[in-house]
C-alpha cells in the first residue's frame, strides 16, 4: 500500500503541541462551563505522571537499544525493541502522550477539549503508527510479525 504525503512528515510532539492548543482554546470555543469531574484535579495528576513516565521509560528503552527515537525515519530503526513496557503495549511512548493530553483535558474541563484525546489517537494511529509498522515488517519480518501477535498496538 503506497503512504500518504503526510505519513510521518508531522513530528507527534507537534501533533500533540496542536491536540493541546485546541484543549487550551475549547472552553473560550464552546463557551459551556466547566465540566464537573470527581476527583478529577486527582486523576490529572496520575495520568500525567503515568503518561510521562511511560514515556520517559521508553524512550530510554530505545537510548539502551541504540535505535533512534526520531519517528519521522521510521527505516532508519536498528534495533526492534520488545522488552520492557514494549511487551505490553508497541507503543508506549505515544500512549504516554496520549495520557498527557487527556490529563491536561481534565484539568481544562471542556467537553470540546475532550474531544482532542480520540482525534489524536486516530491521527498518530493513521498517520505515524501505520507506516511505522510496515517500515519495521520489512525490516524485521518474522520477528516483528511475531511481536504484533503478542503485543498490542495501544493497550
Amino acid at each position: 500500500m503506497a503512504g500518504s504525503r503526510i505519513e510521518t512528515r508531522v513530528p507527534p510532539l507537534v501533533v500533540l503541541a496542536l491536540a493541546a492548543s485546541f484543549v487550551w482554546l475549547a472552553p473560550d470555543i464552546s463557551g459551556a462551563p466547566p465540566l464537573e469531574i470527581p476527583f478529577g484535579g486527582a486523576l490529572a495528576a496520575m495520568l500525567a505522571v503515568a503518561g510521562a513516565a511511560l514515556a520517559f521509560v521508553a524512550v530510554a528503552g530505545f537510548r539502551r537499544a541504540g535505535t533512534t527515537v526520531d519517528p519521522r525515519y521510521p527505516d532508519r530503526t536498528n534495533a526492534l525493541v520488545t522488552a520492557g513496557v514494549y511487551a505490553h503495549t508497541r507503543n508506549p511512548m505515544y500512549v504516554g502522550m496520549a495520557m498527557l493530553l487527556a490529563a491536561f483535558a481534565i484539568v481544562r474541563g471542556d467537553l470540546l477539549g475532550l474531544v482532542a484525546v480520540p482525534a489524536f489517537v486516530a491521527y498518530i494511529d493513521r498517520f505515524q503508527i501505520v507506516p511505522e509498522e510496515r517500515a519495521l515488517q520489512a525490516q524485521f519480518g518474522d520477528a516483528y510479525a511475531e511481536w504484533c501477535r503478542r503485543v498490542r498496538r495501544w493497550l
